[in-house]
């Protein structure tokens, strides 16, 4: 009956967004990333929330000179359901509300509503869990999905002949891809993925550049009766090529950037509890106009159904 609930949740969620172009604002950043995906055997049911922090600056003139354009805020909660389908097959579906503020020459502009929902279907080309903790075991899975543009959409007054515009989702269906690998041996493992976008174009013939992330993680686990402890150390790179719009390439958009990632999860027998926090270590998106802070996650997930261990 959750899973029917959530199902129909995402089917009923807004309308078609008529969406414009963003240049040099921190909105069209926002990436759905997996990371480690602990009891992989187990349905989970999870609730995140996820703080992000941008500059942005009219030039890089005004740069150079300290004029800060823009504040940017933006605040996700995410609703993720993944489903055990099978021992080989697992499907994911993330359901995101996002809380945006936009601080420009002293006035707050505020924007809340539905995100781009996602989909992922994963398959396990290899797992080795049951091997014995004494030797190297592997698992190596691949999934495809999409990302359905059903984020809501409002526009900002004008001010000087300026329209400032949020993104709450990017008016278009992106195809997606997700490779991931983890190797362990005894408490301690290494956690590689990727996951690329394919992005289509939206009803004003504007496409967001295509873009891929990956992590790359080292993480051990201290188990305790029926507590179980995870820290993790890490890296977190995102690259987006320029945006496009009625065959033209867009000034000041895509770029690159790369995070040091720390993270730190809490098991019980029935749910876990994540903290991560996000560095920038190095980046350059917008030509250099848009500058990202710090980033904090906080979920919360309920295990049901599988097994109940493993990672």
């Amino acid at each position: 009956m959750r899973t029917i609930i959530l199902l129909l949740l995402l089917l009923g969620v807004g309308n078609l967004p008529q969406l414009s172009a963003c240049e040099a604002c921190g909105c069209s950043i926002m990436f759905w990333e997996m990371g480690l995906t602990p009891r992989f055997q187990s349905h989970q049911l999870s609730i995140g929330w996820n703080h992000q922090r941008f500059t942005s600056y009219s030039s890089l003139e005004a740069k150079a000179l300290g004029q800060i354009g823009s504040e940017e805020y933006f605040q996700q909660m995410d609703l993720q359901l993944q489903l055990r389908l099978h021992d080989r097959w697992r499907l994911s579906v993330a359901l995101p509300y996002a809380f945006l503020q936009r601080e420009i020459a002293g006035e707050t502009w505020n924007l809340n509503g539905w995100s781009d929902p996602s989909v992922l279907l994963q398959y396990v080309v290899l797992d080795q869990e049951n091997k014995k903790r004494t030797e190297w075991r592997h698992r190596l899975s691949a999934g495809v999905g999409a990302k359905l543009p059903w984020g809501q959409q409002a526009k900002l007054p004008e001010e000087d002949n300026t329209q400032v515009n949020f993104r709450l989702g990017t008016g278009s269906l992106d195809g997606m891809a997700y490779l991931q690998y983890v190797l362990r041996r005894g408490d301690w493992g290494l956690s590689a993925d990727v996951l690329a976008s394919r992005n289509g174009e939206n009803e004003e013939d504007y496409r967001y550049g295509h873009r891929w992330s990956g992590h790359l993680t080292v993480f051990n686990v201290i188990a305790s009766g029926k507590l179980g402890i995870m820290p993790s150390l890490g890296l977190y790179r995102e690259t987006a090529a320029e945006d496009v719009q009625r065959g033209y390439y867009r000034s000041h958009t895509g770029g690159q950037y790369t995070f040091g990632q720390l993270g730190l999860q809490v098991f019980f027998p029935a749910f876990s509890t994540t903290l991560r926090y996000q560095h920038p270590l190095e980046q350059k998106w917008a030509e250099g106009l848009t500058e990202a802070g710090g980033r904090m996650t906080v979920q919360f997930t309920y295990f049901f159904g599988g097994k109940p261990l493993g990672s």
